[in-house]
């Protein structure tokens, strides 16, 4: 083999190291995604949900609140 074959057969070796690091890359970076979105959304709608529960509490809460005022106002 002459050195422009040797140097094609290092670029070649070269390309591939970066080709298999890159398809690794993307692999991870889609497992990622499969797993944590899916934890993401679950956490967020228990955080509605959560969130949910105290706005309910305080309305309930502020309404009786005006119907003591008003009680309190009528006597």
């Amino acid at each position: 083999m002459d050195d422009s074959g040797k140097n094609r057969q290092a670029e070649a070796e070269g390309l591939r190291t970066i080709a298999f690091f890159g398809v690794a890359l993307s692999t991870i970076a889609t497992l990622v995604c499969v797993l944590s979105v899916p934890m993401l959304y679950n956490y967020m709608q228990h955080m509605q949900s959560v969130m949910q529960n105290e706005v309910d509490f305080c309305k309930s809460r502020s309404g009786n609140i005006w119907r003591e005022v008003t009680r309190t106002q009528v006597c």
